[in-house]
């Protein structure tokens, strides 16, 4: 997960692989989505830019986020790509990367019981496990726009519904 960090942070401020035309457009993304049974913060850099090719931008993402559901409930931590095809202001967009979940609740339940049964306290990594991430779904987003609508479904988020802005 160090590494993923370090390669996503580079590429979030790095200005390789721009198309320099002569509209400039938002490179930077921050918007918030509510889902089914989440929560959560995200930005995006943008990496690369076609005119020509089917996805015509890409999109290195990071995401922070809080969930509940099933019995259960935690934070989780996320990074990958999200391509988008289409021109102008309407987007198919494709998303993949690696998600960080913390089951919260599970874990204060077992340090609650190691307090009662004087059992070592369970280690924090016990209850964390990474999973693939991904989602398909719309964005409305002008080149050179400010507001950013999303709406789609995909893992970890279930059913989504963002809005924010670029810059």
């Amino acid at each position: 997960m160090k590494y993923l960090s370090i390669v996503l942070f580079a590429l979030f401020f790095s200005n390789i692989g721009f198309s320099q035309g002569e509209e400039e457009s938002n490179k930077n993304a921050i918007y918030g989505s509510i889902g089914l049974v989440f929560i959560s913060g995200n930005y995006e850099r943008m990496i690369n830019e076609s005119e020509t090719k089917f996805f015509k931008s890409t999109w290195a993402k990071l995401s922070f986020g809080k969930w509940a559901g099933w019995g259960n409930g935690g934070y989780f931590y996320e990074g990958g790509l999200t391509a988008l095809t289409g021109a102008r202001e309407h987007h198919m967009e494709f998303h993949g990367g690696i998600t960080s979940i913390f089951d919260e609740e599970r874990y204060d339940i077992g340090v609650s019981n190691s307090k009662h049964f004087s059992e070592p306290k369970p280690s924090k990594s016990e209850y964390r496990k990474l999973h693939p991430s991904g989602a398909i779904g719309y964005r409305f987003q002008k080149a050179n726009g400010n507001f950013i609508f999303r709406t789609g479904v995909g893992y970890p988020e279930v059913f989504y519904i963002s809005l924010g802005f670029s810059f």
